[in-house]
């Protein structure tokens, strides 16, 4: 799986929503431009000041390693597992020191990345947002937790009825190869048990490394 580099980014700074104006009020307050490359949407809200809420995204998702999504949803869950600077537990410390806190979600066609902290740690929450992208750790131990984990989950919403229902439905409502249909949960847990490190991990010349 080739996942793009970080300048491919689309964020959006807003501060923390309290009630929305109307659409045109909304349009007139937007501040958009290109930083380094990235996409920059800003839009200033009223209410509890000196708060941002970061959200961003990035063609990342299970579209991009369409022979196995898995991959995709893998490496997306080792971007918080420690990088090669630090250690996950030294992230999480730097994050709850300043109430701060990042996250991530793999989606059919992009991974996005949300984070929420005060305007004085914006640059240490990009910092680190920077840092889990351009260099996961993508630690042994910490990707078998992961697979394990993912596996888990997968297994226990085969037994949930909305769950299967909605997974036949998306593959009898969409054609084969459309991004939109699902696997079937099965062959899921067979790409998870065969995704190993390296192939998660190889997207710049066998270094575990996004970007």
């Amino acid at each position: 799986m080739r996942m793009r580099p970080l300048p491919v980014l689309t964020a959006a700074l807003v501060a923390t929503l309290i009630r929305l104006p109307a659409d045109g009020a909304i349009a007139a307050r937007i501040e958009r431009t290109t930083a380094a490359g990235i996409d920059v949407i800003v839009y200033p809200m009223g209410g509890v000041r000196d708060v941002v809420t970061l959200r961003g995204s990035l063609p990342a998702g299970e579209a991009q390693s369409p022979e196995n999504p898995v991959l995709a949803i893998l490496a997306g869950r080792m971007l918080d597992q420690g990088t090669e600077q630090h250690d996950k537990y030294a992230i999480a410390g730097m994050l709850e020191s300043v109430g701060a806190s990042i996250s991530y979600r793999v989606g059919t066609q992009t991974l996005e990345v949300n984070a929420r902290c005060l305007r004085q740690d914006i640059p240490l929450v990009i910092g680190l947002i920077a840092e889990q992208l351009r260099a996961p750790a993508f630690d042994a131990e910490e990707f078998a937790k992961v697979q394990k984990q993912y596996a888990g989950n997968l297994e226990r919403a085969l037994e949930d009825t909305n769950f299967r229902a909605a997974d036949a439905f998306s593959r009898a409502v969409f054609p084969a190869g459309h991004p939109n249909r699902g696997l079937p949960p099965e062959e899921l847990l067979t790409s998870a048990s065969r995704s190993c490190r390296t192939a998660v991990s190889s997207s710049s010349g066998g270094r575990p490394r996004l970007g």
